[in-house]
């Protein structure tokens, strides 16, 4: 099992929304894994020297959690939103090649477009070789491999990324320093979790291995830790926008270019129904 590489695996998440959480344990159903453990978000009470309070909770989210999983093996951080390609599991279960050669592991990540040929060269250059040799035919054929990138290289998003035992003291030591300083220090302070990930990375030279292309991504929801449209905050509309949120995220899992079209076009004319319906009091 893919899974069973990982001594811990842990969903962030708030106890409140339990939507989340059983929309994730769909998600890790549909890939047979059993073993997740839901670990309580942070909801702080203000930014403090962040730049909003979701950033801050997201922040000591992370880090609660790494400290919690300090003397174990390793640990496979998801949080609640996280969605899954369905060859994760085969093409996870590989990763036993790599041993104890790695210090973090991402499988699912954002790009700037500055940085996606840096990270492709990465995969075809001389590290490209081991994409070839630990993946599965039916995966490899696909496009679909595992490269080892320059740990200056800078990725977004921690909604799915493992971290290595030897490998945590050191990361979390310097979250804990970031947070030491003001925000905006040119060697790290409060910033987002994906971006201080970065900062340490580069600074510790941690060994980053990424999924080439991503095969972990983020279900469209709402959220509790950053400003809501306003649709999320009016009952009847909310209800809308959860079932085209659904619909959005089938258009995404499917690859299917003409639901995602019929979801754009769905959404203004349903949004403005259902506001319709509000201002005449129906």
């Amino acid at each position: 099992m893919a899974f069973d590489l990982f001594q811990s695996v842990v969903v962030i998440n708030l106890a409140e929304r339990t939507d989340r959480r059983a929309d994730t344990e769909r998600e890790l159903g549909k890939i047979s894994c059993q073993n997740a453990e839901f670990f309580p978000a942070v909801k702080p009470r203000s930014a403090g020297k962040f730049g909003g309070i979701g950033e801050c909770g997201c922040y000591m989210s992370h880090l609660n959690v790494l400290k919690a999983s300090v003397h174990k093996q390793n640990v496979l951080v998801l949080e609640d939103d996280v969605r899954f390609h369905h060859q994760f599991g085969s093409a996870a279960a590989f990763l036993d090649q790599l041993g104890q050669d790695w210090d973090v592991i991402y499988f699912g990540y954002g790009q700037l477009p500055s940085y996606e040929r840096q990270i492709f060269d990465a995969a075809k250059d001389g590290h490209g070789a081991m994409t070839r040799a630990v993946m599965p035919s039916k995966v490899t054929s696909s496009g679909r491999g595992f490269a080892r990138i320059d740990s200056a290289i800078e990725l977004l998003g921690t909604h799915c990324y493992a971290v290595n035992g030897p490998a945590m003291p050191k990361l979390i030591e310097r979250l804990e320093l970031f947070l030491t300083r003001p925000r905006g220090h040119s060697d790290g302070g409060p910033m987002p979790v994906d971006g201080a990930l970065n900062v340490a990375r580069r600074q510790l030279g941690l060994r980053t291995v990424i999924a080439v292309p991503t095969i972990a991504y983020r279900r469209a929801s709402k959220s509790d830790l950053t400003a809501n449209r306003w649709f999320d905050r009016v009952p009847l509309l909310s209800g809308v926008a959860y079932r085209l949120r659904m619909i959005r995220n089938a258009a995404v899992v499917a690859r299917e270019r003409p639901i995602l079209q019929q979801f754009r076009a769905d959404v203004s004319s349903k949004m403005h129904v259902a506001a319709n319906e509000v201002r005449s009091g129906k």
